[in-house]
């Protein structure tokens, strides 16, 4: 049997320490395979760790390299690579909000969804460190809300805004007028008013149809002086309904108008009107859940005009 040579030498790297590739949870590492500094017939194996060029995770790894020969004599090296994570989170932070209110509000319930944060390895722990809950109440003034995220290396990112909330100026005081005023052009008939009455919301949704005989009953209708209809005839319900948007002035008294230019075949003009709150978009749809807050009939003849006063708080 031959004499053995000498046992093999390895000389691994030195350890490495690399940052994350940029959005990623790791990072592609390139290093020198261990060099053979001795020994005849020697195969290279590596035992422990990722090979060069592959993909590590935070933290440190170890590689081991072993070396062998024809007599099985081995040696062994390793060192260790170490990956850092250095990316913060990343925040969709909202713009500050403002939401003005009408001057006698006080504040407004006010609901949100928490603002949401990303990272390349993963949020560890996410806590709103100012601000209420969901669903709270905001008075007027500047409301601050911070929220942190952090990863599992502890970088972290703060989100910052505020929710400013504002009284809007006060809305100058309208008197529902006794007659219609002369730049509508609809003549100067005088006004009674049969309802007065009180809705939760300033957006509303109005159906105006005749109430009973469809008889041709055709009127102007006029929303806070402006013509909302225009000498239109009335239907029943389930011929055709007028549909208007309507927003109320806040606090002030609000006045619906419906002007005859006919008796029709039966004497008064009816105009039922059904009041919604909210903006109904699709009537076909909506109407078949959704009750009126308000159902009424404005009785008009030429020269003598009902009305309705609505106000909203």
């Amino acid at each position: 049997v031959s004499k053995p040579a000498a046992a093999p030498v390895l000389k691994c790297t030195e350890n490495m320490v690399k940052k994350n590739d940029p959005g990623k949870c790791g990072a592609a590492v390139n290093y020198t395979i261990p060099e053979v500094k001795s020994g005849q017939d020697v195969r290279v194996t590596q035992t422990k760790g990722g090979g060069s060029g592959s993909f590590f995770k935070p933290g440190t790894t170890t590689n081991t390299f072993s070396a062998s020969d024809a007599w099985s004599q081995q040696k062994e090296c390793s060192f260790n690579v170490t990956v850092k994570d250095l990316e913060s989170p990343v925040f969709k932070c909202p713009a500050d909000t403002v939401i003005m209110l009408p001057a006698n509000r006080r504040g407004i319930i006010y609901n949100y969804t928490a603002p949401v944060a990303n990272d390349n390895c993963a949020v560890d722990s996410f806590e709103q460190v100012a601000g209420p809950k969901d669903g709270c109440f905001l008075e007027v003034g500047v409301h601050p809300f911070i929220y942190k995220a952090i990863d599992a290396a502890g970088n972290y990112e703060m989100c910052t805004h505020s929710v400013i909330i504002k009284l809007a100026p006060p809305v100058a005081s309208v008197e529902p007028p006794s007659k219609l005023a002369d730049d509508l052009s609809l003549g100067s008939d005088s006004i009674h008013y049969e309802y007065k009455s009180k809705v939760d919301d300033c957006l509303l949704t109005i159906f105006l149809y005749d109430d009973g005989e469809e008889d041709g009953d055709i009127v102007s209708v006029i929303f806070n002086g402006r013509v909302i209809v225009n000498k239109e005839m009335i239907r029943l319900k389930e011929n055709s309904m007028v549909k208007r948007t309507l927003v109320l002035d806040a606090g002030n008294e609000n006045y619906l108008v419906s002007k005859a230019w006919n008796t029709g075949k039966y004497g008064l003009n009816t105009l039922k009107i059904d009041v919604y709150e909210g903006n109904i978009e699709n009537e076909k749809k909506d109407l078949k859940t959704i009750k009126p807050v308000l159902s009424k009939v404005l009785h008009s003849k030429p020269g003598n005009a009902g009305g309705i006063i609505l106000k909203c708080e």
